[in-house]
């Protein structure tokens, strides 16, 4: 009889360990990898890739590779299965909400339309010794913003936040984005630029950037494209007043290459990308340096759309480059009707 009981006993043991959900994960530091209400899968955000190469998808970089789980699916450190979408039992600490370090931009999405003063924008983080590697149900979830004093009842954990919204996918997405930094041109010869002459710019195609962000069933694709660049020649005024600098010019589009054989006398065509410099580089009027600062400031524009059927237009700080540039001057020389060249 004591035998059956001790059976008894050591199965109801058993069932309840069984019953117990515990979390995954160790997520490197950044990646958001989190497993939220003590286990992994339910609000799970997949990054899915970005773009590659090419017309229409560009050259997109996507960061993370963890993906969500689905029900019936096998963890294999465990041979276990889950059969209610939360991924299966393995032994691992808690995991709790951390404050996103660096908070992100005032406005965003993130702050559901608070500030710093109402609280922080948190993420779930699972600490512990699992890594990615052996945690196949961690997951990257959303930020979400939490009030100043919001603690679950009974001291435990908070509870997980609700699903992300289209557009918390669409700030997810640009995060991925790789916008890269203007590559300057000058035209026809960058060593040969004079007063009085034309002089055309242009930046290197960087190409369609996408990314794509994943959220249950909802998906959620960023496209970033450059529309403009200013340019800054760096000249003053005019030769006689250094008080200021030359105003800049926008250019739409990516600029213009005129090819080499391009006359700098005549005038560019309407919408060109040309500027005409009016004081020469020399070293008593650049500081010794024998050059004008030149920069580039490069506007994307960002627009996403949801599988929803929901699409937005987002901010993105613009990308500088700069680079010098020697201005000198022409001279004409006059020689005699009938008379030979030099050495001749």
């Amino acid at each position: 009889m004591l035998r059956n009981a001790a059976v008894v006993v050591l199965s109801a043991i058993l069932m309840l360990l069984d019953l117990v959900p515990v979390g995954l994960a160790d997520p490197p530091p950044g990646t958001g990898v989190s497993c939220p209400d003590l286990h992994c899968g339910v609000g799970a955000v997949d990054p899915g890739a970005a773009g590659s190469p090419g017309a229409g998808t560009g050259t997109g970089v996507a960061a993370g590779s963890s993906s969500g789980s689905s029900s019936g699916n096998t963890d294999a450190s465990t041979g276990g299965s889950s059969a209610d979408g939360g991924g299966s039992v393995v032994s691992a600490p808690a995991c709790s909400e951390q404050p996103m370090s660096p908070q992100p931009a005032a406005g965003t999405v993130w702050w559901d339309g608070h500030s710093a003063a109402d609280g922080q924008v948190v993420l779930w983080v699972c600490t512990g010794g699992l890594t990615t590697a052996t945690c196949t149900y961690c997951t990257v979830l959303v930020p979400h913003f939490a009030a100043n004093g919001a603690a679950a009842a009974g001291g435990g954990a908070p509870p997980p936040p609700p699903p992300p919204t289209p557009e918390q996918l669409a700030q997810q997405a640009y995060q991925l984005l790789s916008m890269p930094d203007p590559s300057m041109n000058f035209g026809p010869d960058p060593n040969r630029i004079a007063v009085k002459y034309w002089l055309y710019l242009w930046v290197d195609d960087p190409g369609v950037v996408s990314a794509t962000v994943t959220a249950g069933a909802v998906s959620v694709t960023a496209i970033a494209k450059m529309t403009s660049v200013i340019w800054t020649m760096g000249e003053p005024v005019s030769a006689d007043n250094f008080g200021g600098r030359a105003a800049p010019i926008t250019c739409q589009g990516l600029g213009t290459n005129p090819g080499p054989s391009v006359d700098t006398t005549a005038e560019p065509a309407a919408g060109t990308c040309a500027y005409m410099y009016q004081v020469r580089s020399t070293p008593e009027r650049t500081g010794g340096s024998g050059t004008w600062p030149v920069t580039a400031t490069a506007n994307w524009t960002i627009t996403w759309a949801a599988n929803t059927g929901q699409a937005g237009t987002l901010a993105a700080p613009p990308r500088v480059s700069t680079t010098q540039v020697r201005v000198g001057a022409w001279s004409t020389v006059l020689v005699a009707d009938g008379a030979s060249g030099p050495g001749g």
